[in-house]
């Protein structure tokens, strides 16, 4: 009998192939698993264990240990957080405690590095040397703003200043699932370091097309990482991350289902449906250590470009067949002053401003008619936000803490739309509009904690979200 698959092989250097976390003489070592999170955010004022909030994190060694190379592999053992997958990385919605969104803004923000993530088509990217992801469950609108109606993920990459070392990571296994990375990160001097690293990641596809004899989801992907981190002063720390993610896959595995026994066929069409992604990532991180206080700030520009077609009849036959090109640039900046002293009162301010610039084609075949109709949409947005949050630590009784909050954000969208009909190499215009759209927001938030003693804490918070609007 001929040997179709063979058993995944792991391998890991130690070492000088493999880094070493750099700790102060006077810091402890320790493994850090779900819930546990000794470092503060960008935007939490503490400790997140002693936020109100109902909050999971998962440390790099985590990750490493349980082979997690996307967010959608964190869906089996982080409470409430579900990220399906509907047959490629465009369709990669997110869901917390079932609050999401399918189609257009998502309802679960995304930030890597500080960074904001808007399209929902970048969130599914391969992990590479990450350490630490923060679940943060609930609305976020007072500290996040737009699209974080069902919470906030935060992922946060390994910075060479602490890190130094080489990972090589190699692993295959059956299906053609072959996933390798290699890392390097170095210091020079105390106040420079620099880490780069890459990732390729394939799969021949689990799902086979009766039409074509070969498989309906394989896929491609690799990516690359780099990121300088340079502490000029003591009080100063200045950073730059840029990421290129490229992948290509095979996509929509999709059969009818019998209606009575509610078993799946097989997958059978004509036409080779597929997804292609370039996502390109840079951020410019600044943070200023003052007496009593601390000023942050992140600078990124985001570009994606995606490719789409789809047979849209899902059948043998040619009958129709979708094709979607999107272009997305966005700019984006974020400034916070917080309070650092010990005392009892606790504040922090922030501003964010941001454009977003959208071209979007969808082209149908209309294959049996012999016709193609085209709609392309221009959507450009931009938007700006104003949020302060304080906190009031042992009111009236030791251990009782109040925190309130409240953001402002405006919004301005406009809506370029083309819409003809192609027949024989002449066009006819079938419709065209320009729209505008502006509104605002506030969104505040109000808690009451307080902290045992011994251990634990009880809590209630109210706060508001809010999803962007678009067009119809």
């Amino acid at each position: 009998m001929k040997l179709l698959y063979y058993i995944p092989i792991l391998l890991c250097l130690a070492h000088a192939a493999r880094g070493e976390e750099i700790e102060k003489d006077t810091a402890k070592i320790r493994n850090v698993e779900l819930n546990e999170v000794v470092v503060q955010s960008f935007k939490q004022q503490r400790d997140l264990r002693l936020e109100p909030i109902s909050a999971s994190a998962v440390t790099g060694t985590a990750i490493q240990n349980r082979n997690i190379t996307g967010i959608k592999e964190f869906s089996s053992f982080i409470p409430n957080l579900f990220m399906p997958d509907y047959g490629s990385k465009l369709t990669s919605p997110v869901y917390i405690r079932g609050i999401g969104s399918k189609i257009n803004s998502p309802s679960v923000g995304l930030y890597v590095d500080g960074i904001p993530y808007f399209e929902k088509s970048a969130f599914d990217f391969d992990f590479n040397e990450v350490d630490r992801i923060e679940v943060l469950r609930g609305p976020q609108g007072t500290l996040y703003g737009r699209n974080t109606m069902g919470g906030i993920i935060n992922v946060y990459t390994k910075s060479p200043l602490k890190y130094e070392g080489t990972n090589i990571w190699l692993s295959n296994g059956n299906y053609g699932n072959r996933n390798y990375a290699l890392s390097h990160y170095n210091k020079i001097g105390e106040k420079f370091g620099y880490a780069v690293s890459g990732n390729y990641q394939n799969s021949d596809g689990y799902f086979t097309n009766l039409f074509t004899g070969k498989k309906a989801d394989d896929m491609k992907s690799g990516s690359a990482r780099i990121r300088l981190d340079w502490k000029p002063k003591e009080n100063l720390a200045l950073g730059l991350m840029s990421s290129f993610d490229r992948s290509a896959q095979g996509g929509y595995p999709y059969a009818v289902c019998d209606s009575v026994t509610h078993k799946p066929g097989e997958v059978n069409y004509n036409e080779y449906s597929f997804y292609r992604r370039t996502l390109s990532t840079t951020g410019f991180s600044a943070d200023y250590q003052g007496p009593g206080y601390s000023i942050n700030s992140r600078t990124a520009f985001q570009y994606i470009s995606d490719h789409q077609g789809i047979d849209q009849d899902f059948s043998p036959k040619s009958i129709y067949f979708a094709r979607q090109d999107m272009k997305q640039k966005m700019f984006s900046e974020e400034l916070n002053i917080k309070s650092t002293t010990p005392g009892r009162y606790k504040w922090l301010f922030g501003a964010f401003g941001f454009w977003q610039g959208v071209d979007n084609t969808v082209i149908l075949d209309y294959l049996a008619k012999g016709y193609t109709t085209h709609k392309l949409y221009t959507t450009p947005t931009y938007g700006v936000a104003f949020y302060h949050q304080s906190t009031v630590d042992n009111l009236l009784t030791r251990g009782l803490s109040l925190t309130f909050g409240i953001r402002y954000d405006y919004e301005h969208a406009s809506n370029d739309f083309l819409f003809y009909k192609e027949t024989d190499g002449s066009s006819e215009q079938m419709d065209a509009f320009d729209s505008k759209l502006k509104f605002s927001q506030v969104t505040p938030k109000i808690a009451l904690q307080y902290m045992f003693p011994s251990t634990g804490m009880l809590y209630a918070t109210v706060t508001k979200g809010y999803k962007t609007g678009g067009f119809n």
